[in-house]
């Protein structure tokens, strides 16, 4: 499925996860380097931290979205603009 901006301004949305990834994730997984600092040797380190960020869509005015799953149509921006016309869903 893909989404058209029927509008002349770009439309930006960020992906809750709560609200779009159900059975399947759509976040995107990085890691965070952190200094560490060991107390008991006082040697410093670096750690990695997991981070799970929310994918976001960016869609050009009057232009159409990459191909996306259709939980994004549970984001309440989203589904309120679909709602308003601001953007049209073509496909499955």
């Amino acid at each position: 499925m893909v989404l058209q901006n029927q509008t002349n301004r770009m439309r930006i949305y960020v992906l809750s996860h709560a609200e779009v990834c159900g059975n399947t994730c759509h976040c995107t997984n990085k890691t965070h380097l952190q200094t560490h600092l060991d107390p008991m040797t006082g040697e410093r380190g670096v750690r990695e931290i997991p981070l799970s960020l929310s994918r976001s869509v960016h869609i050009p005015a009057g232009g159409v979205s990459e191909s996306l799953p259709s939980s994004v149509l549970n984001c309440k921006q989203i589904a309120a603009d679909v709602k308003a016309r601001l953007l049209v869903v073509k496909g499955n």
